[in-house]
């Protein structure tokens, strides 16, 4: 298993939105669960989240499944995001927010990824679903 510390780099806007790894145990092609505490730092029109902040968490473990394969075959390429697509299901309400991902094909030059946003209803209700793609070299 990676280093926590890897998977999750630290950035001032990361500190910011207090993105955190709460745990890396689902497998090899399972990404970390992260979460994303509530504050009034995400929210968007009243009493919801921003929808950027809920794609901007499904990014994070994307990347942060990317960078855990990458680990385990012994590398340490950061991966290169080269795009997103985010699908919103419902809103986001005022309430942490859960995300992981897992990836589909992971090639040598190319990783897709999917991963997937929830709240309290858990990873079963989604409240939004992305693709992603990473470049590896």
């Amino acid at each position: 298993m990676a280093e926590i510390a890897k998977l999750l780099p630290s950035s001032p806007f990361l500190q910011m939105l207090q993105i955190m790894v709460v745990h890396d145990d689902d497998g090899e092609n399972n990404g970390p669960l992260l979460k994303l505490p509530y504050g009034e730092n995400v929210g968007g029109r009243p009493g919801f989240l921003h929808g950027g902040i809920i794609t901007t968490l499904m990014e994070e473990a994307g990347k942060a499944a990317a960078r855990k394969a990458l680990f385990n075959r012994g590398g340490d390429t950061q991966p290169r995001q080269i795009n997103i697509t985010a699908n919103f299901m419902r809103a986001g309400l005022p309430e942490h927010l859960y995300a992981s991902a897992a990836i589909i094909r992971m090639g040598r030059n190319m990783a897709n990824i999917e991963a997937k946003a929830w709240q309290s209803g858990g990873p079963e209700k989604p409240i939004a679903m992305a693709q992603l793609h990473f470049m590896l070299k």
